[in-house]
């Protein structure tokens, strides 16, 4: 504590004995903090959360094109990081099961691209998925997204139609890789691997059960203090 007084700092302590055994919280502002305030301020796991309910029924949605694209210049806008985890930002706990683990907000943009017909789009930000968020993939979904690059790529040239060349791409990808594929680069189920969310979150055992932990210990802590 002297040093705490000799630099002038301020000193909360919280006692816990709630659980049976003693435990103390000592929080010293700017000296215990684990990230600088400004930090927090700028990136938490709460600032993205008025996005939630938007984001999470994007796998049953059927908007209209323009509104997924504009969904695109609203994550721009808001200046959300290309790199950061989805259910980071939504303050979510997903389980590791589903494509929500490794979404990360670059490769919303390209499904989200996809839904809105914007295939030159979907193409830049498929690659930047396969370039930096390729290697946390299952082999299934790195698959998925070599054969989409490529349908992707084929679009572009008017030439050339991908039916053409469909016995060849299954034999290279498989025929449910090309099938997801194909149904993305349609717009007909752009969001590959996410499963549909309802409002209770049930789809995510993982975050029930970080729930169910939470309510335990208020309920701990509550008969505590009614002693």
């Amino acid at each position: 504590m002297a040093i705490f007084a000799a630099e002038d700092k301020e000193v909360y302590i919280a006692d816990y004995e709630h659980l049976g055994v003693y435990a103390c919280r000592i929080i010293v502002p700017g000296m215990s903090d684990i990230y600088p305030a400004e930090d927090l301020w700028l990136a938490n796991n709460n600032m993205g959360s008025h996005l939630r309910e938007t984001l999470l029924s994007l796998p049953g949605s059927a908007w209209n094109k323009e509104d997924y694209l504009n969904l695109i210049e609203q994550l721009d806008e808001e200046g959300f990081d290309d790199f950061t985890r989805v259910r980071e930002l939504l303050g979510l706990a997903t389980g590791a099961d589903n494509g929500w683990y490794t979404l990360r907000v670059g490769e919303l943009k390209a499904m989200l691209a996809l839904a809105g017909g914007d295939l030159e789009q979907a193409l830049i930000w498929t690659e930047w998925t396969m370039e930096f968020n390729s290697s946390v993939f299952s082999p299934a979904r790195a698959n998925y997204y070599r054969c989409l690059q490529t349908l992707l790529l084929l679009s572009q040239e008017d030439a050339r139609q991908p039916l053409q060349y469909l016995n060849a791409f299954i034999k290279m990808y498989g025929a449910e890789a090309v099938e997801a594929a194909s149904a993305a680069l349609s717009g007909e189920a752009a969001f590959y691997g996410l499963p549909a969310v309802d409002h209770d979150l049930q789809a995510f055992p993982a975050h029930q059960s970080l729930l169910k932990a939470y309510d335990k210990l208020q309920r701990a802590k509550a008969a505590y203090w009614s002693k």
